[in-house]
């Protein structure tokens, strides 16, 4: 049968740095199992609300005076949003891939609003998110259809922050057109809005800069391209049909706190340190359009609040777009370091000798484009949407909170 999916939030792109990195016998990396989670609703009681209710039950059962009439109430006006709709308001909330950097930062930010979230993993525990106020945690494999519908019965909003840990077109041929059918099925039955976080890889090598949220003229290129552009015709489809309710956010490549890829946990605590032995797995001298990763938990949580923004698909606004040596150099220098930042390359010739023998590398190979040339990601019609929602987070923090994480994390290992 089917092997159970294995997937985490961090991303697709996190996955084939820590294989490549493995590759060139300078890291172990161990699998990780994907994290996900249901959520405790909050339960208040008011004595007053209660004392007021019977006081109206009172006033109800009194005969009004001879020859005047109790006018009769008003209908009550039928919602015409779902609660969800409510900017800031409560809301009941299922995350899969709740333990991956996205999904971790979606939970904190909807327990800090007051909504009630269903966290979903594979174990059903995520320790750094134990103890959040109107959180519970569900025990779910996103591929398995009925696992997936038990974990979101409720809900008002299903997020997806799921990303498979094998970065390998078979796989993910295998695996994600399940996943994204259970959860399409999911929202429907719970008349929920689903808000998927997205890469950008549907919009292929022969997309013209800056990518627009709106170009649905999507690629045929490659395997892992085509299969997202699949996907993301197919969750358009069904909310335009009528099927199900369907929001896509989409980032880049990002980096933050919690966060593999091509800037993370292979290169960030090696700058720390000044050592040279950061690994990167990718050209570094064109301009590139990356998030952070808690505007991206951000942007989804704002996509979901709003149910006129569904149906459609939107960019997370980026950082403003520099050459990613340059963010290295920020890092670099921010980290207390003189001089130019140092860290290995593994790109070009190199890494294309390797493509024959490894399958890894023929797989990065399919989307060198991405890096090959500038980068750039628009994001102006969200800005425009939502007005009250600022983002991006500025460049200098992004920065020192991401190092501030890896040094931590760095001396927790101590």
């Amino acid at each position: 049968g089917r092997p159970p999916v294995r997937h985490n939030a961090q991303g697709d792109a996190a996955t084939s740095a820590r294989a490549l990195f493995a590759l060139a016998f300078l890291h172990h990396q161990r699998p990780f199992e994907c994290k996900q989670m249901p959520c405790e609703q909050r339960q208040t009681t008011h004595s007053t609300e209660h004392a007021h209710a019977h006081a109206h039950a009172r006033r109800q059962c009194r005969t009004p005076p001879e020859g005047r009439s109790r006018r009769a109430p008003e209908p009550k006006r039928r919602r015409t949003r779902p609660r969800a709709a409510t900017h800031g308001g409560a809301m009941k909330a299922v995350v899969f891939g709740a333990g991956g950097a996205v999904g971790r930062g979606v939970v904190r930010q909807l327990s800090a609003a007051g909504d009630a979230v269903v966290a979903v993993s594979r174990s059903g525990k995520i320790a750094a998110l134990a103890g959040l106020p109107g959180v519970e945690f569900a025990k779910a494999d996103c591929g398995a259809a009925d696992q997936v519908a038990a974990a979101a019965k409720g809900a008002e909003v299903i997020f997806c922050c799921v990303g498979l840990t094998a970065y390998n077109a078979d796989v993910w041929e295998a695996q994600w057109p399940p996943i994204v059918q259970a959860l399409l099925a999911a929202a429907k039955q719970n008349d929920a809005g689903l808000v998927f976080c997205d890469n950008l890889y549907m919009y292929g090598p022969e997309a013209k800069m800056p990518l627009a949220s709106t170009d649905e003229a999507f690629t045929s290129y490659g395997r892992k391209p085509k299969l997202r552009a699949q996907l993301d015709r197919a969750m358009l489809e069904a909310h335009r049909s009528g099927n199900a309710k369907v929001a896509l956010v989409r980032a880049p490549d990002f980096f933050g706190p919690a966060a593999d890829g091509h800037i993370g946990s292979y290169i960030v605590p090696y700058l720390i340190r000044g050592s040279r032995m950061g690994l990167m797995i990718a050209k570094t001298n064109n301009k590139h359009s990356y998030a952070y990763v808690p505007d991206v938990s951000t942007a989804m949580i704002a996509v979901a609040r709003d149910p006129s923004s569904w149906g459609r698909a939107w960019h997370v606004p980026c950082l403003p777009a520099e050459t990613t040596h340059e963010i290295l150099q920020r890092m670099w220098t921010k980290s207390g370091n003189k001089g130019k930042v140092k860290y290995m390359s593994f790109t070009g010739l190199m890494r294309r000798a390797t493509d024959p023998f490894v399958r890894m590398m023929r797989e990065m190979t399919e989307m060198s484009y991405t890096f090959n040339s500038d980068y750039i990601v628009a994001s102006d019609d969200f800005s425009a949407k939502f007005p009250d929602v600022e983002l991006p987070t500025p460049m200098d923090k992004a920065v020192e909170d991401t190092l501030t994480y890896f040094k931590e994390k760095t001396a927790a290992k101590k």
